[in-house]
């Protein structure tokens, strides 16, 4: 869903060659990215149609085809709003500013230029998965955090 550092071509387990980035961030809980303005994008936007103006004076879904809507097989608003956002800021320009987590699951990344990516979590089931951090660890391990913790929990003492 999120990457960072610079995007190298890797082969999928099918043989596909794709670009990737060393470190990939996950999530399955409420998030968003905001600005000085106000919402950019977020996980919300999934259940809403896609459509080019997403904020202008036109319906949040885009009006038009008022037919059965599934995101799953349908153009979102999360999709429209993600590609253009990335397209624009794709590069050196993501550069991660700062971290910080709460002891609830949730954490803010700031972003230069402004930008910050907040995970809110807002789930009560304790098994439920959160988020997950790929291609950090040495040993290619993903480190996991449920909505009871981490997960395996992690030894700080070392």
């Amino acid at each position: 869903m999120f990457s960072f550092g610079a995007e190298r071509e890797e082969l999928t387990r099918t043989g596909a060659r794709i670009m990737a980035s060393p470190i990939s961030l996950h999530l399955q809980c409420r998030w968003r990215v905001f600005d000085g303005e106000g919402v950019v994008f977020g996980s919300d936007d999934i259940f809403h149609r896609g459509a080019e103006s997403m904020h202008g004076n036109e319906d949040r879904d885009g009006g038009g085809d008022e037919g059965e809507f599934d995101y799953l097989y349908s153009l979102t608003a999360l999709d429209v709003l993600h590609g253009k956002w990335f397209a624009k800021h794709r590069g050196p320009s993501l550069e991660v500013i700062s971290a910080k987590g709460d002891r609830f699951g949730g954490f803010q990344i700031v972003i230069a230029g402004g930008m910050t990516l907040e995970c809110l979590p807002c789930e009560s089931r304790r098994d439920s998965e959160l988020w997950r951090l790929f291609g950090h660890r040495a040993d290619d391990s993903h480190f996991v955090v449920l909505a009871s913790g981490v997960k395996p929990p992690v030894d700080d003492s070392k």
